[in-house]
């Protein structure tokens, strides 16, 4: 099988201020998602959707194989094409070797769209315009840094990071323990004052076996005291 590997140069940060930690409902488009993410972040939009004209589709029905796609290029921009169909899209365009509703590529020289069938139905076709740009520098001095835990300083402020919801992280503010809050059904944020921020990973068992450690040790004591 062959395959293709990319480089996000617009990857997130571990920990991230943000301007809001508003969540919103996925849809099926990577781009517009991504879209919605980094707007989140910084009030941005990476993608913008452009004008085209394409003439094997009409409509959203397949009226030709070969498929010719115009419009005004800029050269510091990168163009997608986005395609999404009620149907598997394998069964459809040429180039798909993977069974999904959803197509997406880059539009560079070798470029081709060229569909199975003269015949078909396209729910919705759009390119959008990216200029590489990568997310602001946001990345945070660490005072101790390791897998379960962080210590650094903040600013006044909303902030989002890359680290899954789980109930055994823990975030304290100026020693302060403050609430997480669950941002696109997976991820964690919270909300800081200027300060310290300390956010500790302590699983749910080692406290159940802290618990059982101590009762352990009180009835050993107390057996002890007794035997005096």
């Amino acid at each position: 099988d062959n395959g293709k590997i990319f480089e996000n140069k617009n990857y997130l940060p571990l920990i991230f201020k943000t301007n809001s930690i508003d969540s919103f409902e996925p849809s099926y488009s990577e781009l517009e998602n991504s879209n919605k993410l980094y707007h989140m972040i910084n009030g941005e939009y990476f993608f913008n959707e452009v004008d085209f004209k394409i003439d094997c589709v009409n409509n959203k029905q397949i009226i030709k194989k070969e498929c010719n796609i115009t419009f005004n290029r800029n050269r510091d921009y990168k163009y997608y094409l986005e395609i999404f169909a009620p149907l598997n899209l394998s069964e459809i365009i040429t180039s798909m070797k993977y069974s999904d509703q959803y197509y997406v590529s880059l539009i560079d020289n070798d470029f081709k769209l060229e569909f199975l069938n003269d015949t078909g139905y396209i729910e919705s076709i759009k390119i959008y315009a990216f200029k590489e740009e990568n997310i602001k520098n946001q990345n945070l001095d660490f005072e101790v840094f390791n897998d379960s835990y962080m210590k650094f300083n903040v600013e006044n402020g909303y902030y989002m990071t890359t680290i899954l919801y789980d109930d055994s992280w823990h975030i304290k503010n100026n020693g302060k323990e403050i609430s997480k809050i669950k941002v696109l059904d997976s991820l964690i944020a919270f909300k800081a004052e200027e300060g310290v921020i300390e956010l500790e990973f302590i699983p749910k068992l080692l406290n159940v076996g802290i618990l059982i450690s101590s009762i352990t040790f009180l009835i050993v004591f107390i057996y002890y005291e007794r035997k005096k």
